[in-house]
């Protein structure tokens, strides 16, 4: 399969289950807000060819692989403000979690309708593991304290 015919499959799949929140949202007469449908960023390895898939709320899919940071939704602008401010100062001692945990916080902190991801894992050549983050943030979010999980 090549990273392009699993975009489709992928972003027609979360279209469905799109469709289907806002079908039921209809049906009980609420109306959803813009940051109520889900996102999805997937990361991995097709064969030897690695790649970033962004699917959005709307059916729309990019690939986005690059060697740079990425994030994606409400919090992408202010997490890449964080990254890009933390990357060009010199904390010791600062290690890789560490540095996504602040990441995180800040583009929670600061977007609105944005909260801490459901999962953060780390993914190889030759594996994929969940990558546990320090423990809770002292930071609030602006989601009126809704669990991200």
């Amino acid at each position: 399969m090549s990273w392009d015919a699993f975009r489709d499959q992928a972003a027609e799949q979360l279209a469905n289950v799109n469709g289907r929140r806002r079908a039921l949202a209809k049906l009980a007469g609420v109306d959803l807000g813009e940051n109520d449908h889900g996102s999805v960023l997937i990361a991995g390895w097709l064969g030897y060819v690695p790649q970033i898939v962004d699917l959005d709320d709307t059916g729309g899919s990019n690939l986005l692989f690059s060697d740079r940071f990425r994030a994606i939704g409400s919090g992408s602008a202010h997490a890449s403000i964080a990254h890009m401010t933390l990357s060009a100062i010199t904390i010791s001692g600062i290690s890789p979690r560490q540095h996504l945990q602040v990441v995180m916080n800040v583009a929670a902190i600061c977007a609105q309708m944005c909260s801490l991801p459901v999962h953060v894992l780390r993914v190889t050549m030759d594996s994929i593991s969940d990558a546990p983050l320090p423990g809770p943030s002292s930071a609030s979010n602006n989601d009126g304290g809704r669990d991200a999980g």
